[in-house]
């Protein structure tokens, strides 16, 4: 490859790395969003509807179990983007604000997918079943986040992952430019160039 056309192609490289560090990133916490929506589904208790002259009643035990949903969301939201927000920052703390940004965008894309797979994968419609149970029989209760807020315990997790890796004074060293060949040689023979020598005396070498 030719010396003048090496800076070029390592500002390209420079430039387009970021992006698909970015992209990465974003990947990764899709994917676990859908890991956390099966966790979520799967470690869920449901609680449920007993048909009573054509309405359903929920029992005591049901009823403490009914906002169980909430709290394993919580959780496993709360868990995952905190791992996710330190080994992602840490990993790629070498550009800060990109790093941030795909952090953010993909801690809410894994909310999305995380709500949307546990939904999915729990009950159907609660009322639907309701109407068409017969008289005794029991319906669980489709799963789904009651309280709002919940749904920020990832993004705000994550971002306090980021910011515990960030001011922790771990940033990546930038990589060194290396420099041809010719341009050592030639700097030995620069007049008035100074070299230091061997015991911290500086030597000056001309071209005569």
């Amino acid at each position: 490859m030719d010396v003048a056309d090496q800076p070029g192609a390592d500002r390209t490289r420079s430039t387009r790395r970021p992006v698909v560090e970015a992209a990465l990133a974003v990947a990764v916490l899709a994917v676990l969003g859908l890991l956390g929506g099966i966790a979520w589904w799967w470690v869920w208790e449901p609680s449920f509807y007993t048909v009573t002259q054509g309405q359903g009643a929920m029992l005591e035990p049901d009823l403490s179990r009914r906002f169980a949903a909430d709290g394993w969301y919580a959780v496993i939201g709360g868990t995952l983007g905190l791992v996710s927000g330190l080994v992602l920052t840490w990993r790629l703390r070498a550009h800060r604000l990109v790093t941030l940004a795909a952090l953010l965008v993909g801690s809410v894309l894994a909310v999305v997918l995380m709500t949307a797979t546990g939904t999915l994968l729990g009950p159907t419609d609660t009322d639907a079943a309701l109407a068409a149970a017969k008289e005794g029989s029991r319906v669980a209760m489709e799963l789904e986040v009651g309280v709002p807020a919940f749904y920020l315990a990832w993004p705000v997790f994550a971002l306090f992952g980021a910011c515990l890796v960030l001011w922790g004074g771990t940033d990546a060293q930038p990589p060194r430019r290396h420099r041809p060949p010719g341009d050592l040689a030639l700097d030995a023979w620069v007049p008035g160039a100074r070299h230091v020598g061997r015991g911290g005396h500086d030597d000056v070498r001309a071209r005569t």
